[in-house]
């Protein structure tokens, strides 16, 4: 049950980086550069990268550490 959990929690979590690529978040100035954009973009496609290795049953913690660390 916590690993359909935590996996969840993945999923919710690269979607809400998703939301940092669309730069339209309540509270920030009108439009982040390009760069900032690519960032939010390189961690969620990380942390999908990460759950599609956990549901693989593969060696997850590397790539979920990548995502943490960008």
């Amino acid at each position: 049950m916590t690993g359909v959990l935590f996996s969840i929690l993945l999923l919710v979590h690269a979607l809400l980086h998703l939301v940092g690529v669309s730069g339209k978040r309540s509270g920030t100035q009108a439009g982040q550069p390009l760069t900032v954009r690519l960032l939010w973009l390189l961690a969620a496609l990380l942390f999908l990268s990460a759950l599609v290795c956990r549901l693989a049953q593969a060696n997850w913690w590397y790539v979920a550490a990548a995502g943490v660390l960008v």
